[in-house]
């Protein structure tokens, strides 16, 4: 319950962001109902349909939103893009709680599952109604003023000059609104524009988050002239009193002008007329559009100027609308990330949750288990030896007695090791030099290290960074991962004990050594309760070990190969970056 608790906060702020965006974005199952797993609260104003109503199909369907007349189109498009592995790019028409007739814009795009079948549609929906509207009257208004032109053609070069006008925006208009993405967006545009409009050169400057106007893309402008017209907008500059006074700048003869562009380079680049216009949608100014003439002075006319301030209404638009398209985008791609990587924290936390389960209940079997077995193993144990004293040396029965004895202290081990675990349930933490632990430790297997003719090699920090621990518990996770390992090694091995700092935030313990290493298919159950390969262990000195270093929020590693030796790491946080 409390990791499925730190997964909803994680995802808290991307799902708030999602939240505030128009327009609605989803996550739906590919069928004809559309059923939405996932919807923004940009539905409501959408759809007129809450979320929490749309969710699961619990009031509505949006299949049942779509207009009957483009239920099918929307179905044959989203299982051909699906089938081309392509982005879905759809106009149709909902309708909304209220009966109103809407026109929509979606973006989607399809997410695999684990068997590479398609089974979810992620993307937004955005209300397109009003640009459909402009685009259909500027679709009759050019029919209409074709048939007039075909009649008037001779009479009136008015007439002409607003077709042509109108047929531009027309182009452009459908120019912005055929792609999302932002580089292709304005390289097209400007590409156009000048094709047009017959410029000699041009550029299009975007405000970025510093504060800085960014050249995004431009044409027949040197690159030092192009370096030096990214700076924060100032009055003092041509370029910046368009910016910030949201005002269209016509020079006629730039040898005139009062103050310079962006710099005083405009001689040197050869201009010789030039024009600024700010790209924004209302008051909100977010770049400029800057054309010149390098062969006429007076090149860009009033009339021009009139024309252009609706052709970089359309730009602002469509600027607008890639730069959400990109947010969605990218907080997709970190939404399901976030997941991912909680996932994969979940399905560890499950782990160790199954390994605590599994050691508290040890822990409450611990004093009935010594009770009902301890006295009756010392007994059998001591009639054995009593027996075994009592056969001479060729006596057959000597060696079945013998394994009776090593099978009773096999279990009185073990019995103490159940009895044992329950001292280091309880922890007290306290700041603590790590190499005192380790040499307290050490203590404990001197006659061992002395038995079997270990090396001890040390390579300790001087002054280690303090760590925050139970000096009791961590000196017994220590003394266990030494014994593990002096007992892995057959005779004349060698131990290594090392601490480093490798991040910031925690300290390193390493103990190697040189024994016969772990087998790889056992790797993976070092750590289960009475798990052992050892003819007398009991298997549960790691089991303690690895409980310990978790109670310190810390993590045990092992590596090893069979023949080869066995090192494990164990990484504790620092006391100082611990509150």
């Amino acid at each position: 319950m409390q990791d499925n608790e730190e997964l909803k906060r994680s995802k808290k702020p991307l799902i708030t962001l999602l939240h505030s965006l128009p327009g609605m974005v989803f996550k739906c199952r590919n069928d004809r109902d559309r059923t939405m797993e996932f919807v923004s609260n940009g539905c409501y104003e959408l759809t007129g349909y809450r979320a929490s109503e749309l969710i699961h199909n619990r009031k509505v369907t949006y299949g049942e939103l779509i207009h009957p007349d483009d239920r099918s189109l929307v179905w044959d498009e989203v299982e051909k893009a699906l089938e081309e592995n392509r982005l879905l790019r759809l106009h149709y028409r909902i309708i909304t709680a209220s009966g109103e007739e809407k026109w929509v814009l979606e973006h989607s795009y399809g997410v695999a599952s684990t068997e590479e079948t398609i089974k979810r549609m992620l993307g937004f929906v955005i209300d397109f109604t009003e640009y459909r509207q402009t685009e259909e009257e500027l679709t009759r208004t050019k029919e209409k003023l074709d048939k007039i032109n075909t009649i008037l053609i001779s009479q009136s070069k008015e007439l002409k000059r607003s077709l042509k006008e109108l047929s531009v925006l027309f182009e452009a208009s459908k120019k912005v609104s055929s792609s999302l993405s932002l580089p292709e967006i304005l390289n097209s545009i400007l590409d156009f524009f000048m094709e047009e409009f017959r410029i000699d050169g041009g550029s299009i400057l975007l405000i970025d988050e510093d504060g800085y106007l960014r050249v995004r893309t431009h044409r027949g402008l040197s690159p030092d002239f192009v370096k030096s017209a990214e700076q924060k907008p100032t009055e003092d500059t041509c370029s910046g009193e368009c910016f910030l006074k949201n005002k269209i700048i016509i020079i006629k003869d730039a040898e005139q002008v009062s103050k310079p562009i962006f710099n005083n380079l405009e001689v040197e680049e050869g201009i010789k007329s030039f024009s600024l216009i700010p790209i924004g949608i209302e008051d909100e100014v977010i770049g400029i559009l800057y054309c010149v003439s390098k062969t006429k002075k007076g090149y860009f006319s009033e009339e021009y100027i009139e024309f252009i301030k609706a052709f970089v209404q359309q730009l602002a638009l469509a600027i607008r609308n890639a730069r959400l398209y990109e947010r969605v985008k990218n907080f997709s791609k970190e939404l399901e990330k976030e997941v991912e990587k909680r996932t994969e924290e979940l399905k560890e936390k499950s782990k160790l949750l199954a390994q605590s389960e599994k050691l508290a209940a040890l822990g409450e079997m611990a004093d009935r288990v010594a009770h009902e077995t301890r006295n009756p193993i010392v007994t059998i144990g001591g009639f054995a030896r009593r027996i075994q004293r009592k056969l001479s040396p060729d006596d057959p029965l000597r060696k079945d007695i013998g394994i009776v004895i090593k099978e009773v202290e096999r279990l009185e081990k073990m019995v103490y090791w159940i009895t044992e675990y329950k001292k280091y349930i309880s922890v007290d933490f306290e700041a603590t030099n790590i190499n005192l632990i380790i040499e307290r430790a050490l203590a404990g297997v001197k006659d061992k290290i002395k038995k079997r003719n270990v090396t001890i090699q040390k390579d300790l920090l001087p002054n280690p960074p303090l760590v925050r621990v139970d000096r009791k518990n961590m000196e017994f996770a220590l003394f266990n991962l030494f014994e593990n390992g002096i007992e892995a090694i057959e005779n004349h091995g060698v131990l290594r004990i090392a601490t480093r700092v490798e991040r910031e935030d925690c300290l390193e313990v390493i103990v190697s050594d040189t024994g016969k290493g772990i087998a790889e298919k056992d790797l993976k159950s070092i750590y289960d309760p009475f798990f052992t390969s050892k003819m007398s262990g009991a298997g549960m000195g790691l089991t303690i070990a690895h409980k310990i270093v978790k109670d310190h929020n810390g993590l045990i590693k092992v590596k090893s190969k069979k023949g080869e030796g066995t090192t494990f790491t164990i990484e504790l946080p620092l006391a100082s970056t611990i509150n």
